[in-house]
Formats: C-alpha cells, structure tokens, sequence
C-alpha cells in the first residue's frame, strides 16, 4: 500500500531548488510532496506560479498555508539555517522525507527538516541532525554523526565513525576516510570540502579544503603567492 504524498510548502522556487523540487516529486519511487505553495522572498506573490501552484511571499504563507509543513529547500547551510528560524519563529513545522524504498538501519536517527535522497547508503548508527540534505549516490558508513544544517552533495562518500558539524559543506565526489583506520575524523562547523576534495583528517571549523590530499585552500594561496616574490 502506497503512502499518499504529504502536502507541504517548499521554501525556494528556483534554481537549486527547483531541482530539490524535482527530487522529491520525480526521482522516488513515488511522489514524496503534494505541493501546496512556493515561498519566494524575491518573486512571492508577483503573479507567477510553478504548474499551476502559487509563489508567495513569507507574508502570505504565514497568512495562508501556516497549518502545512514546510520544507526548505535552499542549497546554502547559512541561509538554509537563517530560513529555518524565520519560519520557526513564524509558528511553522517542518516535514523530513527519505524513499520509502529506502531500509534506514533501526539505530539511525534523523531530525526534521532533512532529507535523504534516493539510492542513499547508510550504515548502522547514523544519526543526521534536523534540516541536513543528503543528495543521491551518497554513501555514509556505520557510526557517523552528521550535524545540522548539512549538505552531503552527490557521490560523496564518508568513511567510518567520521563527524561533521553543523552547517558544513560536502562537495560532489568527495571522500572523507580516516588515515588509519580507526583515528577519528571530525569535519568542523561550517567547514566547505570542494569537489572530488579527498580528506584523511580533520578539518578545522569555517576551513575550505580541495585536492587529494585536502590541504587547507587559504594556505595553499598565500604559500603560491609568498612563492611569487
């Protein structure tokens, strides 16, 4: 038996989150939202709409559609987080979705306001915290601990026991593994790991990381730089 999609607000209505939109309506095995309304700080209550459902302003939402939960679907952990407190402090809840395909090992946990995309796979004992985003091709092993306000891009890949803090940045393609195993690898809050980075050590809070092996971005381009003179 087919559970009904649930209606649901989703706030954003262009560019990444459209396709976030897309996700959650096309590429699960059935559809995950209903969707009710589009909350757009810039083009809201404009006149426009996406297949017929409406973009409002926060205004309007708050006056309209407050009893529906929301989804945010921006891509940026700041603002996703910034969002999350305006429409919580608004009166708003939020809905989480994963595949209902999907088996979620029973020792997993997952906060509201997250999503975990579909072809996702997830060890025993993963705990994700409340509003994170987990893309497709994803592979996170048993004991990690994902924080707020995360973006696990696609085809990421996490190793075992690693930590990410809240709001950090997982890039495409990357690898985060221990060096030896068994050493803890903590990725800091509001650390960004680029693209195809590959880590084998912590990284600090607020740091940018790229290439293999990461090194820290904004000491690469001050020793590039001092090399110059």
């Amino acid at each position: 038996m087919h559970a009904k999609p649930v209606p649901t607000v989703l706030y954003g209505s262009r560019g990444y989150a459209a396709g976030l939109r897309d996700i959650l309506l096309y590429s699960f095995s059935e559809p995950l939202v209903d969707v009710i309304a589009y909350v757009d700080d810039v083009a809201g209550d404009t006149g426009i709409d996406v297949d017929g459902v409406p973009v409002v302003a926060f205004d309007t939402w708050r006056d309209r559609f407050a009893a529906l939960p929301v989804f945010v679907t921006l891509g940026d952990p700041v603002a996703r987080r910034r969002v999350a407190e305006r429409v919580a402090d608004a009166g708003g809840f939020f809905s989480d979705f994963r595949d209902r395909t999907t088996s979620l090992p029973a020792s997993c946990r997952m906060g509201r306001g997250s999503l975990v995309a579909h072809l996702v796979s997830i060890g025993r004992g993963v705990t994700f915290g409340a509003h994170t985003q987990v893309m497709p091709f994803v592979s996170i092993a048993a004991g990690c601990t994902v924080g707020d306000f995360v973006m696990v891009a696609q085809s990421a890949t996490i190793g075992p026991g690693v930590t990410i803090e809240d709001g950090a940045w997982i890039g495409i393609g990357s690898t985060i593994v221990a060096e030896m195993p068994g050493a803890p690898v903590r990725i800091g809050r509001g650390a960004r790991v680029s693209a195809g980075a590959v880590v084998t050590r912590s990284v600090p809070p607020e740091c940018r990381v790229f290439g293999n092996p990461a090194v820290d971005a904004r000491s690469a381009v001050a020793s590039r730089r001092s090399g110059r003179r």
